[in-house]
């Protein structure tokens, strides 16, 4: 093989002692505690198998292998880590590894496919699909898998299994280009729906280079042909609340951008379907930026007709806060922040008399962009707006700031 392995070293401040790790992929440092994870190369002849994962204790030398590991997802506040293991007979498995008692956890272990594995932002609960083939079938047929209870009990897991329950979509299963987003606390999954699609059959016949456009096509027919890997992998957002077994729609395939906020109560997208057409009047392209309550499924347009396609303005420029209780956008003169709850406004740059756009920027576009992009405090508190020359610092609540730069 070609493959250059690396090598990793850590060396003691204390007494200069060094330990070398061989044929290193990966590694992480665990916060807060002594722990290292090393997750090595797999053997050369290993074919679909993992490499070996070691959990490393730097106080005492001591180490815990795991064989087979494909990839490892440490939790970010918690010390938790999740392994998934393929075996070179094709088995594939999850563990989780609680790093403070060193205890491992078996969560599944069988021929399916195991993927998007992703943890709760605050709580020790694990998500992840859990897929089977079919022959004839493009991607596999997907339930959900909900794990909790790794540090002070067993295991305990929920499943949401599209063929055992009622109102699921005839004809479409839970899709892999969806992902899988845990709200805070684990009491809630978003995924995707999206038909289930047969494969394509070769075909030897030979097919007339033909193409037939029609004046209404709101895209051209060269670039749908581009365009229809990703129109294909669409899909209907849903959300599955394990506590009753209820889900529900929330957004529809042909809404774009969809960002989900962390406790799952809202939803901001972007849905173009208004202003679809193959001709773009001086290049531009717009979109309504909508907010949809996920409980109830009423929707308010937080922008009508913004630009999408010219960076740093309206729709191009929105940032939603880390929380998701703010959406700021810059309408070409200033910052203005929407309350995503109830939609209330305000204005956070006009009263320094500044100009926040970007004064070179020579673009021909209607509305000038912004000069810097927002930066959040990760709990929606203070948000750091600049233009050309200084930085502020605001409350996004009631408008307050000041410059920090003069």
């Amino acid at each position: 093989s070609d493959l250059v392995e690396n090598k990793m070293g850590v060396r003691s401040l204390q007494d200069g002692a060094a330990i070398v790790f061989e044929s290193v992929a990966s590694w992480q440092l665990v916060k807060d505690t002594t722990k290292l994870l090393v997750h090595r190369y797999p053997a050369e002849n290993a074919g679909t198998a993992g490499g070996d994962f070691e959990v490393f204790d730097l106080s005492d030398g001591s180490t815990m292998p795991i064989g087979n590991v494909r990839a490892s997802y440490l939790h970010e506040k918690l010390p938790l880590v999740v392994v998934h293991t393929v075996s070179a007979a094709g088995n594939e498995g999850v563990q989780v590894v609680d790093l403070r008692s060193m205890k491992v956890h078996s969560v599944a272990w069988s021929k399916n496919h195991y993927r998007a594995l992703t943890w709760a932002d605050e709580a020790g609960v694990l998500g992840f699909l859990a897929g089977t083939e079919k022959e004839g079938k493009d991607g596999d047929w997907n339930s959900i898998a909900l794990a909790r209870e790794f540090v002070d009990g067993t295991v305990q897991t929920v499943m949401f299994a599209p063929d055992e329950v009622a109102g699921f979509p005839e004809g479409a299963r839970v899709s892999d280009a969806g992902g899988l987003g845990l709200s805070e606390d684990g009491s809630s999954v978003t995924f995707g729906v999206a038909k289930w699609r047969d494969k394509d059959k070769p075909t030897t016949e030979d097919v007339a280079g033909v193409q037939i456009w029609h004046t209404k096509d709101a895209t051209v027919m060269p670039l749908q042909e581009k365009q229809a890997g990703a129109e294909r992998s669409r899909v209907a957002n849903y959300v599955w609340n394990p506590s009753d077994g209820s889900f529900k729609q929330f957004a529809e395939p042909e809404l774009d951008a969809v960002r989900i906020s962390p406790d799952h109560k809202r939803a901001v997208a972007f849905d173009r379907r208004p202003y679809e057409s193959a001709i773009k009047k001086n290049g531009l392209e717009y979109v309504d930026v909508v907010v949809i309550d996920i409980a109830s499924g009423t929707r308010r347009m937080v922008l009508e007709k913004a630009v999408t396609n010219a960076s740093g303005v309206e729709a191009s420029s929105l940032s939603l806060s880390p929380k998701g209780t703010y959406a700021l956008y810059f309408d070409g003169t200033d910052w203005i922040c929407d309350r995503l709850a109830d939609g209330a406004k305000r204005n956070l740059t006009k009263k320094f008399g500044k100009k926040f756009f970007d004064r070179e920027d020579d673009h021909t576009v209607p509305k000038p962009p912004a000069g810097g992009f927002p930066v959040w405090q990760n709990d929606d508190a203070r948000v750091f707006l600049q233009n050309d020359y200084d930085v502020f610092f605001l409350n996004p609540e009631t408008g307050d700031g000041m410059p920090l730069t003069d």
